[in-house]
């Protein structure tokens, strides 16, 4: 995985003003909140308990010790910045400690992801630690805006990256490289639970290209109206910001007006603009 810091202004941080605008609007009318609950209750995108436990799966002292000082250093180092404006290094010489545990007086963003990558492994694995779902939900949040930073709309890409932190050292390298929606450039099509739980995980985190991909999941036996109420749910997305979000809403117009001639070119026409100029990112390196 490659990462580089980028500034603000992007292209990822200039997609947040794009659609909200009268134009997006007046393409789409929003559905009354009763008719939006309705929808809402009728289509749930999959979720995830949350665990938290009070003893690790192994008994390590060593581990377990080594994992709270990355979980202070993180805390101090990492986690208490900007997950908008990263710095090209994160500076920590002067704290003797983490320099004897880590043997570096600095990070730089490729290193920092995957050392919390690393920490969300520990607390939702439960290996060494205590399970914490709530703790790892924390890492991987900032785990996933240091991505999109660099790699917008690419939500296979991360799936896998999380898919492979969430194994445990005992666990089937194999079964990952099986499960080939997971390790595509395409959508998952949540065949079984572990893409399900894998998107899950990351709409949860705040993965947005995430939530998206969830919708367009849900828009597959949808009726006519409850579609209206998720594609308004992508259009939220894609004011916020999500490349995905914009590309499924290029898709789905263009299939609705495939289907009903002339009633949704405009719409069309605007998401298929916007998708050209936000395109979504997929030339990462697997980890």
């Amino acid at each position: 995985m490659i990462l580089t810091p980028l500034l603000c202004t992007s292209m990822l941080c200039s997609i947040s003003s794009h659609a909200n605008t009268d134009n997006t609007r007046a393409l789409h009318i929003t559905p009354e909140p009763a008719v939006v609950a309705q929808c809402h209750a009728q289509h749930q995108a999959p979720t995830l308990p949350i665990i938290k436990r009070s003893q690790p799966l192994v008994v390590n002292k060593e581990h377990a010790e080594g994992l709270e000082k990355g979980h202070r250093f993180a805390q101090k180092y990492i986690l208490s910045t900007d997950p908008t404006d990263p710095p090209h290094r994160f500076y920590f010489g002067s704290d003797d400690e983490f320099v004897a545990l880590l043997g570096t007086d600095s990070f730089s963003l490729e290193e920092a992801t995957h050392f919390l990558s690393g920490l969300y492994r520990a607390y939702i694995t439960g290996e060494y630690i205590p399970r914490d779902d709530d703790e790892a939900i924390i890492y991987l949040s900032r785990v996933i805006d240091y991505w999109e930073l660099e790699n917008p709309g690419n939500i296979s890409g991360l799936a896998y990256l999380v898919a492979v932190y969430s194994l445990t050292d005992s666990d089937d390298f194999a079964l990952l490289e099986g499960n080939d929606a997971v390790l595509s450039d395409t959508d998952a099509s949540f065949d079984d639970e572990l893409e399900k739980s894998l998107f899950a995980i990351l709409a949860k985190a705040g993965s947005k290209d995430a939530q998206a991909v969830l919708i367009k999941e849900m828009l597959k036996d949808s009726d006519p109206t409850c579609r209206e109420v998720l594609i308004s749910d992508l259009i939220a997305l894609a004011d916020k910001g999500s490349p995905k979000a914009i590309d499924i809403l290029a898709d789905t117009y263009e299939a609705l007006n495939n289907e009903y001639p002339n009633q949704y070119e405009k719409q069309m026409d605007y998401w298929q603009q916007q998708a050209k100029k936000f395109p979504v990112v997929n030339n990462t390196t697997r980890i």
